[in-house]
């Protein structure tokens, strides 16, 4: 039985990257709507939650939250690695944009946070 060797041609590969792609952007969708879904439900009733619910959607949020950018970044690293192998070695930008992406993914996600809990408290007070 002889070894055969399976490969990929640069067309394969280069829709494979772009599969990926398209995945990281729905994801982004996601994220995108699961962010501002948040903002407007801890404006519209954050500060009529008891601390157990408060607490409780939080750790929800910021759990989903966390695997979608996880999701996304992981793709978009996905999309950067069939480019490679099809086309060579990618620019150090590259892994720079999707590191600051992830970056600011995580910050938005803190900020929606803190917006939160400013809305809760200052009601309170």
């Amino acid at each position: 039985m002889a070894d055969t060797e399976l490969s990929m041609n640069q067309g394969e590969l280069m829709e494979a990257a772009y599969a990926s792609l398209d995945i990281s952007i729905g994801m982004s969708d996601t994220f995108y709507t699961i962010l501002f879904a948040y903002i407007v439900a801890m404006y519209l009733a954050g500060a009529k939650l008891e601390r157990p619910l408060y607490v409780i959607a939080n750790v929800m949020y910021l759990l989903v939250m966390a695997t979608t950018i996880t999701g996304i970044h992981q793709t978009w690293f996905g999309f950067e690695g069939w480019m490679e192998d099809a086309w060579g070695p990618r620019l150090f930008l590259d892994a720079v944009r999707v590191w600051a992406n992830t970056g600011v993914s995580a910050l938005l996600v803190v900020l929606s946070m803190w917006f939160g809990f400013k809305v809760r408290n200052s009601a309170r007070a």
